[in-house]
């Protein structure tokens, strides 16, 4: 295992899938893109190329997110919606919670599953990328939840885009007052459709922490604190590359009543007089 997650902030847990779930969930992720583009004229005739098994599952998904990428990103963007209401949420089984469960001190029946979701990192596009933050600006009323982050499809270099994190930079509060909030990777692409929010952390601000780069297997498992800095990269690869991205929580601190993660000071909060949680 590489990192030490009290001290640095994160694990790196090699060959912690068997290839048999990286299999299962491939297969699952393919057949929902494909449901989508089914319903595009365009892409009749993909489905039955992948059945028929003259695609491997990496194969077939580069080949619908490049298609769909050049003409049909809203599609592209709502089929992602599907993963997390999907029989893929079954790769979450035993083994990955009671791991949790130890880094967050709770049992496992206690955790809840926020995802997952398909993260896309294709050569020359940057609007599906993030700029260095902290996981917990975007989900400050949660307090008790971690990361998870692997690859999928293939491997992640650091050609491919692999994610960078900050060792050590868990250890400070990043709050709103030293980010920049912004939509879009640059800006060239503010305001334009089907951008991420940025709450970007300048990098100026991240000189004392070193650079990580998460290069991984198939099968390995990323693992980081809430308020550990990290980035997306640009794929300068030729190859479009994919990871996972889930988050596992217990609300059991939270200052909050809702049942959703994305619970803000903003907006999907709900309290009340009289909640007591720890200090």
């Amino acid at each position: 295992m590489t990192g030490d997650f009290e001290s640095q902030g994160f694990c790196v847990i090699p060959g912690f899938f068997h290839s048999s779930t990286m299999d299962f969930l491939e297969d699952q992720i393919v057949r929902l893109f494909m449901m989508q583009a089914d319903k595009i004229s365009d892409y009749r005739g993909v489905r039955d190329r992948y059945l028929a098994l003259e695609w491997t599952p990496g194969e077939a998904m580069r080949h619908l997110c490049a298609i769909m990428e050049g003409g049909d990103k809203e599609a592209l963007y709502q089929a992602q919606k599907f993963l997390p209401r999907s029989r893929a949420r079954w790769h979450f089984g035993g083994e990955l919670l009671a791991q949790c469960g130890e880094l967050l001190g709770a049992e496992p029946i206690d955790l809840l599953i926020d995802g997952p979701a398909l993260f896309v990192n294709q050569p020359t596009v940057n609007r599906l990328l993030y700029r260095w933050h902290s996981e917990a600006l975007y989900y400050p009323k949660r307090r008790r939840f971690l990361n998870l982050w692997f690859p999928i499809f293939g491997d992640r270099t650091a050609e491919n885009g692999a994610m960078s994190l900050r060792p050590g930079s868990h250890k400070r509060v990043w709050d709103a007052s030293l980010m920049v909030e912004y939509s879009g990777w640059d800006k060239v692409a503010e305001g334009k459709r089907n951008q991420f929010v940025q709450m970007e952390i300048p990098e100026n601000f991240l000189t004392e922490y070193p650079r990580f780069e998460c290069e991984t297997k198939r099968g390995d498992l990323v693992i980081f604190d809430r308020n550990l800095v990290h980035t997306s990269n640009p794929n300068v690869s030729n190859e479009i590359a994919f990871s996972i991205v889930a988050r596992v929580w217990t609300p059991i601190d939270d200052l909050t009543l809702s049942g959703d993660m994305e619970a803000t000071p903003y907006g999907g909060n709900i309290g009340r007089a009289g909640l007591v949680v720890r200090p």
